[in-house]
């Protein structure tokens, strides 16, 4: 998660841009990397290690394995984050909870070639039927208080419960292996092979070519509007309607609908330490809904121009498709068509 800082406690924004361009002073200076990676990540791992019934499980049988998983889960927390956050989506139901839906979950597995995983390890394939089992099986509202659905949705996997379902997976693709070996074989193998596609996505196109001059000059010639948008901040559901009102990310199938809104949210936001229990996670600062709203007008403008096929794990796949001085142009086109 290289660029991705803890928030500000309240986001600051001048109308008026630095003679001498400077990302730490420019619009985007909310969300500039301003920690070392390791302090918010740990936080958020002790976290979502603790809202987990991974230990529970584990250790009822095995007390030995529980260390042993919980240190391999650390090694491996950044592609888990990312793999969370490229594949979440909106709620089928329509209530404003984010998290992987049967949907995302099977697409996971998929792209990273888990469910034919059990052929060549085992002799026996991981089945989409097996994939949904296992989904069902994680997607409960953790024991904690103060949880409420809005976070956490009974039919969709929230961000703790990446944890036990990566561990029920491995030890049906891996039934062969202890719990800690059968893990280690499904994230080594599967998740850390597929990861450059995401941080290219999260991390690369923020710096290389959405944090630039252009991009920032973009943002100031609209900044009213882009104001009005915001108003006093972009929740889901806002983020969710505005799409609509706008005519963003519409496509045929409901489904992948919610998964680009979904997905241009996330990867747009800093990372939480407690998503279970923290309000503000739900809200974007004014430069993280601006990339929000770039990433969106270039997931269409992708389809349009590249024939992309409606997969936001892949959107950016070889990096960004376009400049920064591309990507400058195509907001403006958006917010000029809309003002």
């Amino acid at each position: 998660l290289q660029g991705a800082p803890p928030r500000a406690a309240k986001a600051t924004l001048v109308d008026q841009a630095p003679k001498t361009w400077n990302i730490e002073a420019s619009f985007f200076a909310s969300t500039i990397f301003v920690e070392e990676l390791e302090r918010p990540l740990n936080r958020a791992f002790e976290t979502d290690w603790y809202t987990s019934r991974v230990a529970y499980l584990v250790g009822s049988l095995d007390e030995r394995a529980v260390p042993k998983l919980r240190e391999m889960f650390w090694l491996f927390y950044e592609p888990i984050v990312l793999l969370y956050i490229g594949f979440c989506t909106f709620d089928p139901s329509g209530s404003s909870s984010l998290g992987l839906s049967t949907f995302t979950a099977a697409a996971l597995l998929v792209k990273h070639g888990v469910l034919a995983v059990g052929a060549t390890a085992t002799g026996t394939s991981l089945q989409l039927g097996d994939a949904d089992a296992l989904f069902f099986l994680c997607a409960t509202a953790p024991a904690v208080d103060g949880a409420t659905d809005l976070c956490c949705c009974r039919h969709m996997l929230h961000r703790y419960a990446m944890f036990e379902y990566l561990m029920r997976v491995s030890d049906l693709a891996y039934r062969d292996s202890s719990p800690d070996v059968a893990v280690a074989s499904l994230l080594e193998r599967h998740v850390q092979a597929g990861m450059d596609d995401y941080i290219r996505a999260y991390t690369q196109w923020r710096t290389e070519v959405f944090q630039t001059e252009a991009v920032e000059k973009a943002c100031r010639d609209h900044l009213p509007l882009l104001r009005q948008w915001y108003g006093r901040g972009v929740t889901p559901v806002e983020w969710k309607q505005l799409c609509m009102t706008t005519g963003l990310l519409k496509s045929s199938a409901q489904s992948l609908n919610d998964w680009d809104q979904a997905w241009c949210f996330k990867f747009s936001q800093i990372p939480h330490s407690n998503e279970v229990l923290q309000t503000n996670f739900r809200t974007l600062t004014i430069a993280e809904f601006a990339e929000c709203l770039t990433r969106a007008v270039l997931l269409d403008k992708c389809v349009v121009d590249l024939a992309a096929p409606s997969d936001p794990s892949s959107r950016f796949a070889e990096g960004a498709p376009y400049e920064s001085e591309a990507v400058a142009e195509a907001l403006r086109e958006f917010c000029r068509k809309l003002s």
